[in-house]
């Protein structure tokens, strides 16, 4: 690295590594002038289109507002024609929070009703292993501390 960074210094300072910098210096701007000529040639040469290319943009969307309202009309008389026959109102309406169901409210009830039988069950079997150990803690357990061996007869013991 050391000897990489001496030849730099050593060209930077001898005249053939200016004469280089020079001639890099006068590539680089040759270059930038070029892409500057290249790019305004490109926007002169696509203006026409680009022009075109907006009307029919534009005319595009006149034409899409046109047949969106047309679809809209549609719509509105396809609902007033299913009305008049006897359809519900509530079919045809965008939002659903503003259509009024018993069905939603019910699912609460429903949902309420589970959590509070889940909750007994719970409250429930907490009570019953408190209750058994209660049990255990009062039984006495018989220790019979003269048998040393269990299920032995005591003329064998002797």
């Amino acid at each position: 690295m050391e000897k990489v960074q001496a030849k730099v210094k050593e060209m930077k300072d001898s005249d053939a590594g200016k004469k280089l910098l020079e001639e890099a210096k006068k590539k680089l701007t040759d270059a930038k002038k070029a892409a500057g000529d290249l790019a305004a040639a490109a926007k002169k040469a696509a203006g026409p289109h680009l022009e075109e290319l907006q009307k029919a943009a534009d005319a595009a969307k006149k034409k899409a507002a046109e047949i969106l309202e047309k679809a809209k009309k549609a719509a509105a008389e396809a609902k007033e024609e299913a009305v008049k026959g006897g359809a519900p109102e509530e079919k045809f309406m965008l939002i659903p929070d503003d259509i009024d169901t018993k069905s939603a409210s019910m699912a609460g009830v429903v949902y309420y009703c589970g959590l509070v039988s889940l909750s007994l069950v719970a409250v429930s079997c907490v009570g019953v292993a408190v209750r058994r150990l209660r049990q255990n803690r009062r039984d006495v357990t018989l220790s019979l501390e003269e048998e040393s061996a269990p299920f032995a007869d005591e003329e064998s013991l002797e």
